[in-house]
């Protein structure tokens, strides 16, 4: 019996991993590592402490996939656990998907977030019956907003004072993508 987690190839460097409670050692530990950078731009970390901590959250995770509402991945670049990406929502009803993603500092600036959500994203269309894709970003994270824009996602809107960080309240800019959108935009992996 092979007790390797399942796992999806998005290209020869870049991996999902579907968020299972063994993965949770790997996840907190690199939480734990980049603790002081991740919290400049996500609330969760700050409330990350230990083991735990990351258990629960990858079971509400695994409850929220069993009710078709949430579906999370570990992003593993060339085999080593750096982040995570996935639907932090979906509605069936609405046909409408909300991508979040975080990549520890050595990783970025590789294009793996970047790839991972085209792969989500083309899995949200056919197998989920997505229509439309949104992503909320703090403001002030440039780099966040450049995944969106290489997405070729659209600035939607701006929602003020979204979100507490420890930098202080920041206003979150939405990003949206229709499916027709996406296929006239016809861009190879």
């Amino acid at each position: 019996m092979n007790d390797e987690p399942l796992s999806y190839p998005v290209d020869d460097h870049v991996t999902l991993v579907p968020l299972q409670r063994e993965l949770a050692p790997a996840l907190f530990n690199l939480t734990e590592r980049y603790r002081d950078d991740l919290v400049r731009w996500l609330s969760w970390p700050g409330k990350v402490h230990q083991l735990a901590d990351t258990e629960r959250y990858i079971a509400r995770m695994v409850f929220l996939l069993a009710q078709r509402q949430a579906m999370q991945f570990v992003v593993e670049v060339d085999g080593v656990v750096a982040g995570v990406c996935g639907f932090n929502k979906w509605s069936q009803p609405l046909a409408r998907g909300e991508l979040g993603y975080w990549l520890a500092p050595p990783w970025r600036g590789s294009g793996s977030i970047t790839r991972g959500c085209r792969w989500l994203w083309t899995q949200g269309l056919d197998v989920l019956g997505l229509q439309e894709l949104q992503i909320a970003v703090a403001s002030g994270n440039h780099a966040s907003q450049c995944v969106c824009q290489r997405l070729g996602m659209q600035q939607y809107k701006v929602i003020e004072q979204a979100e507490e960080l420890a930098v202080g309240m920041v206003d979150h800019v939405i990003y949206r993508l229709s499916r027709s959108q996406w296929e006239s935009l016809c861009r190879p992996f």
